[in-house]
């Protein structure tokens, strides 16, 4: 059955529309004014911090508020312990921030130690069955020796038993290989907040003014996963005026970067040494932080890689001096 419209209904979904879009405007004696909500904040607060990167600034804080949910909430719940125990726990850098954590920000450790024993329960049963299954294996390496059976393999003769039981022992390991709660959640909060960024650059005027005079771009891995994420869900014309923006801050705060450290270069040499030092003087550590960012989570890596792999060209780039 047809559903039909009344012109009442469409006037009224027209004027819903056109408040939908301007809801992020509004006007103060004759000036209009941009206005923020509550995915935007975040985004200005961190432009205003004025760090090298600010998606990194707020993945930082949003990994803090990870770690501290997790000891305050989550360890102790039966469902998210629960949870976090079917993903086979974290990766090796979560693993050892949760570490830091407890011993430097909150002393209890209970939770993890509840969480840790099911999660070294499950490997310490799965091996155990693969002792079993292996016993006649292991019984043909004690009478011929270890030797023999090598050299057996080196000569082709049955290598199917040992190969079979690597085989094994790498298909177990490898079912304990999941992907970390932790950084699973950072790649979609991260995700979303390259969302935003993007309509905040293409929607908002006063935003662009204040993001290329008070920001100093982004991160190299946040850069290419913007401009990954962005040619993903943009349209071409969209997507034109996104690098237009983009692009050109990047480039001019690489030379800062590149400039600032040939003049730490520079006071290095003893001809010079004399010479006060001024903003370079910690910019060993903000390159670091512009090249590779401050957030170690698996998925920016991941899809850093991806770009490479897909937008690199295969020719080598000759460096512009």
């Amino acid at each position: 059955m047809a559903v039909r419209f009344s012109k009442r209904d469409c006037a009224s979904s027209e004027r819903i529309v056109h408040q939908t879009h301007s809801s992020n405007k509004t006007t103060v004696g004759g000036d209009t004014v941009e206005k923020s909500d509550i995915l935007s904040l975040p985004i200005e607060d961190a432009v205003k911090a004025s760090t090298e990167c600010p998606l990194c600034w707020l993945t930082e804080k949003e990994e803090i508020r990870f770690l501290e949910s997790f000891y305050s909430e989550g360890v102790m719940n039966p469902w998210y312990r629960a949870k976090i125990i079917h993903t086979r726990g974290f990766c090796s850098y979560h693993s050892h921030r949760l570490l830091w954590f407890v011993e430097e920000v909150c002393p209890e450790k209970l939770g993890l130690a509840l969480v840790l024993e099911n999660l070294v329960r499950e490997p310490l049963i799965s091996l155990q069955k693969l002792l079993k299954e292996s016993r006649g294996l292991l019984d043909v390496w004690r009478r011929r020796g270890i030797k023999a059976t090598f050299k057996g393999i080196l000569l082709k003769k049955n290598p199917e038993s040992l190969h079979r039981f690597a085989g094994n022992v790498f298909a177990n390991l490898r079912s304990f290989d999941t992907q970390c709660p932790a950084c699973k959640s950072l790649e979609e909060s991260d995700t979303s907040r390259i969302d935003t960024l993007t309509k905040m650059l293409l929607h908002r005027q006063g935003f662009v003014r204040i993001f290329k005079e008070e920001s100093k771009g982004l991160c190299l891995p946040h850069f290419n996963k913007t401009i990954l994420v962005a040619s993903e869900r943009l349209r071409q014309h969209d997507f034109a005026t996104f690098v237009e923006i983009l692009l050109p801050l990047q480039v001019k705060h690489l030379k800062r970067i590149r400039f600032e450290l040939k003049e730490r270069i520079r006071k290095y040499d003893y001809r010079f040494a004399n010479e006060p030092i001024g903003s370079e003087a910690d910019i060993v550590e903000r390159a670091t932080r512009k090249l590779k960012g401050t957030s170690h989570y698996g998925p920016i890596a991941a899809r850093f890689q991806m770009v490479e792999e897909q937008f690199m060209p295969h020719n080598e780039m000759n460096d512009d001096e």
